[in-house]
């Protein structure tokens, strides 16, 4: 089973990683750390609110679990939906699938992908 984990470090730093196994198991490999990209905010992932960094944060587990940047209204939608109700104290753990249904909830599929910016002079 792949899932997302989110923890804290001091102090207060927010880190956001993907794994696969068994989530009761020390013994699950890390996959990756999400890497935050300012869209919303300058100051990283949050959760627990529904501010800059939590917009940001559901943009990166929906482009991840997609394979691309989706439309505002699916990542809004997860952002209200998952990240939101989140303990800002405290670590989490997403499964994979539960941000697909959240997508799919939200009118989301393969292929809605929001168009890169074009930076020009």
């Amino acid at each position: 089973m792949k899932f997302f984990e989110g923890s804290i470090l001091p102090p207060d730093v927010r880190r956001v990683r993907i794994r696969e196994g068994d989530p009761d198991s020390p013994y699950a490999v890390v996959l990756k750390y999400l890497f935050h990209t300012p869209y919303h905010s300058e100051d990283g992932f949050s959760w627990g609110d529904s501010d800059g960094g939590a917009a940001d944060l559901a943009m990166a587990l929906c482009a991840e679990v997609m394979g691309g940047s989706q439309h505002p209204r699916i990542y809004q939608f997860v952002k209200q939906e998952m990240i939101a109700p989140l303990d800002p104290e405290l670590g989490w753990e997403i499964p994979w699938t539960r941000v697909l249904d959240s997508i799919s909830r939200a009118g989301g599929r393969a292929g809605d992908f929001e168009p890169e910016p074009v930076r020009g002079d």
